[in-house]
């Protein structure tokens, strides 16, 4: 890979943890957002958000719709997981959804202005081809699922 580990890195910080989803903060020099995953099922493909970690991202396409996007690689028994829009944690299979600001849509959690905050997120990305994400939980103790209510 080409890309400057530090210069080339996608930030993401999550803070909430629901059963309506886990946001977090997405920042990339100097762009912002919130982000929207699906909670923590083991690592389970199209349904589990992505494990903590660095990987490396790579520009390609969304293939549902067909606009492009970044792919977050070398995820542990995973693959196809993208940055895209998306609002609420429906919208999306164990891949990462960005908005402007936190709300509800159908009275679920979520971010708003996706559509909007993606087309900012890609041109603050200015056309990288490849770079890093960062993936981390904010330190509530232990990450561990809900318990079933």
């Amino acid at each position: 890979m080409n890309a400057n580990i530090e210069k080339d890195m996608v930030n993401v910080q999550r803070f909430a943890y629901t059963p309506m989803g886990v946001f977090g903060t997405l920042v990339y020099k100097r762009f912002l957002c919130y982000t929207v995953e699906r909670p923590w099922a083991n690592n389970a493909a199209f349904t589990s958000c992505i494990p903590p970690g660095i990987y490396p991202i790579k520009l390609g396409r969304f293939f549902k719709k067909g606009y492009p996007a970044y792919e977050i690689n070398q995820v542990p028994n995973r693959s196809t997981i993208k940055i895209h829009v998306a609002n609420t944690m429906k919208d999306i299979q164990g891949c990462i959804g960005v908005g402007s600001v936190l709300g509800t849509v159908d009275n679920k959690w979520a971010v708003l202005n996706s559509a909007d905050t993606y087309a900012k997120f890609m041109d603050a990305m200015d056309g990288l081809e490849e770079g890093y994400i960062n993936i981390k939980n904010l330190d509530m103790g232990t990450w561990s699922a809900p318990k079933e209510v």
